[in-house]
């Protein structure tokens, strides 16, 4: 039905934009954005008070979950859409989320592969980043210089690493 909705025009600026950025994508990209998918479904954590999670699902207590859902409906009862006059409640939600979340998740998350062979780490690494952004649950640091790669000294394995945010 969307597609219907599209004019001519706005149908081939879309699939001229598809293949010119299926024709820029190199195949590190691919793979790293595919190493994110499978960091996303084998090895991410998230926390209860999450609204998508993950198969890593980490609890927090249950007056803690009481308190953030208490701070979350003073913030959404002063919330109006495209006029969000709840700025404080907005930040006491985040301050907490932000508590739970290094109380909780690992600081430092390593992600163990076997050996990979990454030619370039910088598209690798923006597909990675590229897949765990759309993925809307990562609490880790996913900017280029932020993210470890590396390989054991017998170089049986590639770790992939992440730090929490701040």
């Amino acid at each position: 039905m969307y597609r219907e909705m599209l004019s001519p025009e706005n149908k081939k600026k879309m699939r001229d934009k598809r293949i010119k950025d299926k024709e820029e994508m190199t195949s590190d990209y691919q793979f790293g954005y595919f190493v994110g998918e499978d960091i996303f479904h084998t090895t991410l954590p998230t926390i209860s008070i999450d609204s998508i999670h993950t198969r890593n699902l980490l609890y927090i207590t249950e007056e803690e979950e009481k308190e953030f859902y208490r701070l979350e409906d003073l913030w959404l009862d002063k919330y109006e859409r495209g006029k969000d006059k709840a700025g404080e409640e907005w930040e006491e939600v985040m301050k907490f989320r932000r508590k739970m979340e290094s109380k909780y998740l690992p600081h430092v998350l390593d992600c163990i592969y076997w050996s990979m062979n990454i030619r370039d780490v910088k598209e690798f690494k923006k597909g990675l980043r590229s897949s765990l952004w759309n993925c809307d649950i990562c609490h880790y640091n996913i900017e280029e210089d932020d993210i470890e790669i590396f390989d054991d000294k017998e170089f049986y394995f590639t770790t992939i690493r992440f730090k929490l945010g701040d």
